[in-house]
C-alpha cells in the first residue's frame, strides 16, 4: 500500500510541475508559485490541525520547509518560462 501511495504522490507531483511549467510560459512564475504553495499550505495546515500536536519546533521547521520549497519551485518555473523543458529539468534535478 505504501508503494502505491508513494507512486501516486510522485505522479501527481510530476504532473503538477509539468502543468505549472507550461503555465509559466504565459503567466508570471511568481504568481504560479504563490497560488500553488498557498493551496498546498492550506491543505497541509488543515491536515496538521487534525492529525498533529502543537509543538513550536515542528511548526517552525514546517514553515521553513515550505519557504524553501516555494523558493525552489519559483526558480524551477523561472527556468521553465525561459528555456526548453529538456534543458531545465535535467539541470535542476538533484544529483
Amino acid at each position: 500500500m505504501s508503494i502505491a501511495l508513494a507512486l501516486s504522490a510522485m505522479v501527481l507531483l510530476g504532473s503538477t510541475h509539468f502543468i505549472n511549467g507550461v503555465l509559466a510560459r504565459f503567466y508570471p512564475p511568481l504568481n504560479i508559485t504563490c497560488y500553488t504553495h498557498l493551496g498546498g499550505a492550506l491543505v497541509g495546515f488543515a491536515g496538521a490541525l487534525l492529525f498533529s500536536h502543537w509543538e513550536p519546533t515542528v511548526w517552525i521547521w514546517g514553515a521553513l520547509t515550505g519557504i524553501g520549497s516555494a523558493l525552489g519551485a519559483w526558480l524551477l518555473y523561472q527556468g521553465l518560462a525561459r528555456a526548453p523543458f529538456a534543458i531545465v529539468v535535467p539541470a535542476s534535478a538533484p544529483h
